[in-house]
């Protein structure tokens, strides 16, 4: 038997997971990172806590730089 071809691999979200993405839409203004999901090439879990992570890794960045440049907050 040969192995899997990425096409044959491709994966469709369940209604959970499809709700999960949008919920993680609407509260982050970006899609979450599934396309290594559906692609078949890790779990859900695995792409839910990649899109969560780097979430976190971009607020974190933008709270600096907005922190960083206050008005008066480093005269």
């Amino acid at each position: 038997m040969k192995p899997a071809t990425r096409a044959e691999k491709k994966r469709a979200l369940t209604k959970k997971q499809r709700a999960w993405a949008k919920l993680y839409e609407l509260e982050t203004g970006f899609e979450a990172l599934l396309d290594d999901f559906l692609d078949g090439t890790e779990t859900f879990l695995e792409a839910a806590r990649k899109s969560n992570c780097w979430f976190e890794d971009w607020a974190n960045d933008a709270h600096l730089n907005i922190s960083r440049s206050i008005p008066g907050e480093n005269e």
